[in-house]
């Protein structure tokens, strides 16, 4: 049987170096995690717009995020991840959203999952509900990629490649009950 490790990839390594960890067989899948605002000069932003960001974070996540592609590791995307994914995809951002809260768990929304999405035909799982926390969030799609699910309000929460094992949230899935699900497909 395989066996897959659990390995944290960091920023520190060289491109060379992140190759060769994505080239050996034991990886599993690539989790792309929240954190600060991604750097605006990477989708055409507002430079003022975006609080504390890490260039080299971000440069780093997207080569480590198309070189995933390239091997088809799967990969789950959450918060900042799927920013990153829809940057990868020359997609843009809009900052500075008036729905940013600290606590996401008073601000529950529903979210009905699209009927042709990869995630509901293996979940089955037709409608979520989550809390909201972001700053970022997405303003125009990437190349390939399928909106499957938004807020009322119109924010893309949910994004897969078209034909890929991705699975893209803009909310925390782990600060909902509705949301683990998200670990178990």
């Amino acid at each position: 049987e395989n066996l897959k490790l659990n390995i944290i990839i960091s920023p520190f390594l060289t491109n060379e170096e992140t190759e060769a960890l994505i080239d050996k067989e034991f990886l599993g899948g690539i989790v792309l995690s929240g954190g600060n605002d991604i750097t605006p000069e990477l989708y055409g932003g507002d430079k003022k717009s975006a609080h504390k960001p890490d260039l080299r974070r971000d440069n780093f996540e997207i080569f480590l995020y198309r070189k995933s592609i390239e091997k088809n590791i799967p990969v789950l995307a959450v918060c900042r991840g799927l920013q990153i994914v829809n940057i990868a995809h020359k997609g843009t951002l809009k900052c500075r959203l008036k729905i940013h809260k600290k606590d996401n768990r008073n601000n529950a929304h529903l979210l009905k999952i699209r009927n042709d999405s990869l995630f509901r035909k293996i979940s089955n799982i037709e409608t979520l509900r989550v809390g909201t926390s972001h700053h970022q969030a997405v303003e125009k799609l990437g190349k390939n990629l399928i909106s499957i699910a938004k807020a009322e309000d119109g924010v893309i929460e949910m994004i897969e490649l078209r034909d890929y094992p991705l699975v893209a949230t803009q909310f925390h899935p782990e600060r909902s009950q509705d949301g683990k699900i998200i670990f178990d497909v």
